[in-house]
């Protein structure tokens, strides 16, 4: 008798189960919805610059020192990128192109020891710039 109780539980279990995972659901989107989602992938797809991370190695008002650091800098580290600019009365470089802060500290860290003053700054940067530097 107890044999058949238990057969007879495992079966209503059993069908229970099956019905349980056998239920679906269907989700209907709104085509005003879809028309917002795609114009922002199109939008977001075209976006090419970003607001990230690079490191500020010089700024100064005197330009033989500007010259002097990109000079420096182009020989030790050939292989970044370096970008400088003037915004009167002011010369800046900075080099890097990174997402987040966290991407840029080991980068930040290997320059400091050879241009004590660099400092994190936000800037823009393209997709296409970003290094990933371990």
């Amino acid at each position: 008798m107890m044999k058949h109780i238990t057969i007879l539980w495992i079966c209503i279990c059993s069908i229970c189960s099956n019905e349980l995972y056998s239920q679906s659901i269907i989700v209907t989107e709104d085509p005003q919805i879809s028309a917002l989602m795609a114009k922002f992938s199109q939008i977001n797809s075209q976006q090419r610059i970003v607001y990230g991370w690079r490191v500020q190695i010089l700024t100064t008002t005197d330009r033989r020192k500007w010259d002097s650091a990109k000079i420096s800098f182009q020989n030790t580290y050939p292989e970044y990128k370096l970008i400088g600019n003037h915004q009167n009365p002011y010369y800046f470089l900075k080099t890097g192109a990174f997402m987040t802060q966290e991407d840029a500290y080991p980068f930040l860290n290997k320059l400091k020891k050879d241009f004590s003053g660099a400092i994190l700054v936000r800037d823009e940067v393209e997709f296409s710039e970003i290094l990933s530097f371990k």
